[in-house]
């Protein structure tokens, strides 16, 4: 496993793996277990159940799947809360105030997002955004007063994400804990700093995405210009799902890629 390359391939398809096949296995595992045992928007987090409960062994293999697709693609699936991921691999008490409050407004819906990021860049709390507010606070059965304040706001926020991120999927985070091989190395690896370094790097969003999006030759003949705006302004208008299938598509995984990014070539007929 450790430092020995690996090569997938998928039952009926002809590949040459060159880290995109494995990339694409991993995607695809991930898709699946997120409609399986995950809730939420865009950050998915554990869905407690008594079914999942007693199901230790399915719980443990998502933690060895965790720690193997970091160590053969070196990447995490963004998709899965970040506060989760910091308390599978350090603890519940190691998740910082920044990383609840970034995994809340991911696993909201967009609609839903707008309120709580208006307010806690600094807009007011007037009746409107207090409506929906209250509604966030119904959804997640917060028994008070919608904020007033940032600050207020922020404080609840952060309330509600340590018991849907921290306290509430618990058990099935140590489950995974216990799954994983290797747990030393891996936090050595996977510091919670680097984690949440990662998480802004590879999170699919329009903009990180077309940071990476480059022409593989600089001196494009007109034509070519054209159709590469076409791409860039095709990829800033996909929405969360369309920009994941996006990726998948393209690169085999549903992170943003880094280093080389995406680049685009073309060819003269």
């Amino acid at each position: 496993m450790h430092g020995r390359p690996r090569h997938s391939h998928f039952l009926g398809e002809k590949s040459i793996d060159f880290g995109g096949v494995t990339k694409d296995f991993f995607t695809s595992f991930w898709g699946v277990a997120f409609q399986t045992y995950f809730d939420g928007d865009v950050a998915k987090v554990p869905l407690v159940s008594p079914q999942k409960l007693a199901d230790k062994p399915r719980m443990q293999a998502l933690g060895r799947v965790l720690e193997h697709g970091w160590r053969l693609t070196g990447e995490l699936p963004v998709r899965f809360c970040e506060a989760s991921i910091i308390a599978v691999l350090h603890g519940e008490d190691t998740v910082p105030n920044e990383a609840l409050e970034r995994s809340f407004l991911w696993c909201i819906s967009e609609f839903e997002r707008e309120v709580p990021c208006s307010v806690l860049e600094g807009g007011k709390v007037d009746d409107y955004n207090r409506d929906a507010v209250f509604g966030l606070y119904r959804r997640f059965s917060m028994q008070c007063l919608p904020a007033t304040s940032q600050d207020e706001l922020r404080e609840h926020i952060l309330t509600v994400a340590r018991c849907e991120f921290l306290i509430t999927p618990m058990a099935i985070l140590s489950y995974m804990r216990s799954g994983i091989t290797d747990l030393v190395s891996l936090k050595t690896s996977l510091t919670v700093q680097r984690i949440s370094e990662l998480y802004q790097v590879l999170s699919s969003t329009c903009a990180n995405v077309l940071k990476n999006v480059r022409a593989e030759c600089e001196d494009l003949r007109p034509e070519e210009e054209r159709v590469y705006k076409f791409l860039t302004v095709y990829i800033g208008g996909l929405d969360g799902d369309q920009l994941l299938k996006f990726l998948h598509f393209v690169t085999g995984s549903s992170s943003t890629p880094v280093g080389k990014g995406i680049m685009v070539s073309f060819n003269s007929f």
